[in-house]
């Protein structure tokens, strides 16, 4: 047939013709219609892949866009150094170092608010006996508190704190003393060898100065 579809021992030749009436092949050998083709490729692309996380699963037919993303801004350093993809039971696993490196600040959280000054307070020690030392945050005093009294009587108690006190024998101001209050709050300062005495005599004017501890003579003219 001239023009026409052959069928030579090379096989078939439709010569360009379209071969219709074509029933769904069956067998293995047999041949396909496009109708069959068709289904094949509908199924193939509606059947398309499931995507799990950690939680929840996405399905995609063929050719849709599944998009997997993050928090973080494009304009944003970012580094894949402490990342790793392992293939575990046909899953692929997304890990991290356990120790970090290659990286720049950590924020931890949002920036707080600014803090409330503090209120002067105080750290104290009781014993079982009663007795109690309380440093005071206000001054940096020492309150000492002994042992319970006996009935009716409270416990003595001390507050111990330092201040510039009187010039010592040097003439020096502001030497730091120790100082306390009495059961009656009177400030009592504590004086050191260092400060020792002032002797006056006859002689207008002249002034001895002794330590504490030192010897001071008195002499006289007269004979026994």
């Amino acid at each position: 047939m001239a023009n026409g579809p052959s069928i030579t021992a090379n096989g078939v030749d439709a010569g360009g013709k379209t071969i219709t009436n074509v029933a769904d092949g069956v067998n293995g050998k047999d041949a396909v219609n496009k109708d069959q083709l068709d289904a094949l490729g509908t199924n193939l692309t509606n059947t398309g892949l499931t995507f799990a996380g950690n939680s929840g699963e996405v399905s995609k037919k063929l050719g849709d866009k599944v998009t997997i993303k993050g928090g973080l801004a494009d304009n944003i350093d970012a580094s894949d150094e402490n990342l790793r993809v392992d293939v575990e039971d046909g899953n692929l696993v997304v890990k991290m170092a356990k120790n970090l490196s290659g990286l720049g600040d950590i924020q931890v959280g949002e920036a707080g608010k600014d803090g409330k000054d503090g209120v002067d307070g105080k750290i104290g020690v009781t014993g079982k006996d009663g007795s109690s030392v309380v440093i005071n945050g206000e001054d940096g005093s020492i309150g000492l508190t002994g042992p319970k009294g006996e009935a009716g009587k409270d416990a003595p108690t001390l507050n111990i704190a330092v201040k510039d006190g009187a010039p010592g024998l040097n003439g020096k101001d502001g030497e730091v003393r120790i100082v306390y209050k009495d059961k009656d709050g009177n400030e009592k300062e504590v004086a050191s060898l260092d400060d020792g005495l002032l002797f006056g005599a006859d002689n207008d004017g002249v002034v001895v100065e002794r330590k504490l501890n030192q010897k001071l003579d008195i002499l006289g003219g007269a004979n026994n």
